[in-house]
């Protein structure tokens, strides 16, 4: 490198005391993105689109891998018996417990993606739990099991009139699973947006209560950008 840029990237080098190597690994490294929102906001349903999207376009924004939590791991195998009401559920700071545990398991298989230059998309992350128990166990101690938890690049949180989020369950499940009251998913929901406005993170709200086409596509709109090289930085 020679001229502004590389006196850019030696300030920082000496600011962040990082070698060249370095440097050129955090070029290099994917992205982690997380798509979040109460059961029935569509974040299944739009990133299987993306994924679609993607194996049309090989390469076109990098290489994409897509996961989810609870994972099929062995706890998030139970968490899926829980929440599927197939398991009687714990207390619901074991439940918490539970869900730290299998995010830290999940956390190796996104490093090891993330570190290949693959950009990483998650179907639900720290924030679900931050919605989700933290309205029956203190939010702190939430923060402090999952503290070695990742800090996603970019969350897409999808916010849905909760009614309409019951209605789209009715029409993909046979039965309510655990946490889908409707009056608990309105607190879900507030908690979500106040996390959203209060926490200084990459977060882009998205309105799910539009057509599955008009979501995916400003989806697209934020998340081209973002990947492009220009962006890599890690604006919005």
């Amino acid at each position: 490198m020679f001229g502004p840029l590389s006196f850019m990237w030696t300030n920082f080098q000496i600011r962040n005391k990082i070698s060249w190597q370095e440097v050129v690994f955090l070029i290099n490294k994917g992205k982690f993105i997380v798509f979040e929102g109460i059961d029935g906001a569509g974040t299944t349903t739009q990133l299987g689109l993306l994924k679609q999207w993607a194996a049309a376009r090989p390469g076109r924004l990098g290489e994409f891998f897509f996961t989810q939590e609870p994972t099929d791991g062995p706890v998030g195998l139970l968490l899926r018996q829980i929440l599927s009401k197939k398991t009687e559920a714990p207390d619901e700071k074991v439940m918490a417990l539970l869900f730290a545990a299998d995010r830290a398991d999940h956390q190796q298989t996104i490093l090891r993606r993330l570190n290949q230059g693959v950009h990483v998309f998650s179907d639900r992350y720290l924030l679900s739990s931050l919605a989700y128990q933290a309205l029956s166990v203190d939010q702190k101690w939430i923060q402090t099991v999952n503290q070695y938890a990742l800090e996603p690049d970019l969350t897409f949180l999808f916010l849905i009139p909760v009614e309409e989020a019951g209605r789209r369950r009715l029409r993909t499940r046979s039965q309510e699973e655990l946490y889908e009251k409707e009056f608990f998913l309105q607190q879900v929901q507030l908690e979500y947006e106040r996390l959203a406005h209060t926490q200084n993170k990459p977060i882009k709200i998205i309105s799910a209560q539009d057509g599955v086409d008009t979501v995916f596509q400003s989806i697209l709109d934020v998340l081209c950008p973002f990947l492009t090289e220009k962006n890599r930085d890690g604006g919005i």
